[in-house]
């Protein structure tokens, strides 16, 4: 499954699983800052939120969403993710995406903190 995981909300770069929480940004976002040439990867699955501010994802959407990448998603299977004696490498989940996620800084606090506790 090298698309998209858990809806909208999550795309991967490398063994990294990104969140998008917003389109909005208060300036030119980052990726249009880089130019009309520059595009994700195909294989990354990111594709701007369908859906504007007044129905950003929620919390809870958030953490399902993230709950759901790491019970399903191949990608967290990969062997690169393993050091040799068998334990997993997780470089954690990262808030990015179109627009601006410290504009919704509420909202990756509270996500950060159950995603943590939930964590195994």
């Amino acid at each position: 499954m090298a698309g998209k995981s858990s809806g909208s909300l999550c795309y991967w770069l490398g063994k990294t699983m990104y969140i998008s929480l917003t389109n909005r940004a208060c300036g030119l976002a980052l990726l249009p800052s880089r130019g009309p040439s520059f595009v994700m990867p195909p294989a990354s699955g990111f594709a701007p939120l369908e859906m504007d501010a007044a129905a950003e994802p929620s919390v809870a959407a958030v953490v399902a969403a993230v709950e759901d990448a790491y019970a399903h998603d191949p990608r967290k299977e990969n062997p690169l993710l393993k050091t040799n004696d068998g334990r997993e490498v997780d470089p954690g989940v990262v808030f990015a995406g179109l627009g601006d996620p410290l504009l919704r800084v509420d909202a990756i606090c509270q996500a950060a903190e159950l995603i943590r506790c939930s964590a195994p």
